[in-house]
């Protein structure tokens, strides 16, 4: 079991699989799937707010301009 001081605490958007939330989460890693259907200004400000790492496949969050990183806790796409 990890202890939640060592890893960050995640967000998952909705176009990241179950199967690797199940994973992260037993291994210790508190980790939430954000609700469907939520535009990417909500899902950031989500994140930020629950001070979480945004978990994503959504290639949107590479644009550093748009998204850019000192702004956020983190995003992993």
């Amino acid at each position: 079991m990890v202890s939640s001081t060592t890893f960050p605490l995640f967000l998952a958007d909705e176009n990241i699989k179950a199967k690797l939330v199940r994973y992260l989460s037993e291994k210790g890693c508190d980790i939430c799937f954000a609700k469907k259907g939520l535009k990417n200004s909500s899902l950031l400000s989500l994140a930020k707010k629950e001070k979480r790492v945004l978990l994503t496949h959504d290639n949107d969050f590479l644009n550093e301009f748009m998204y850019p990183p000192k702004k956020y806790g983190g995003i992993v796409v």
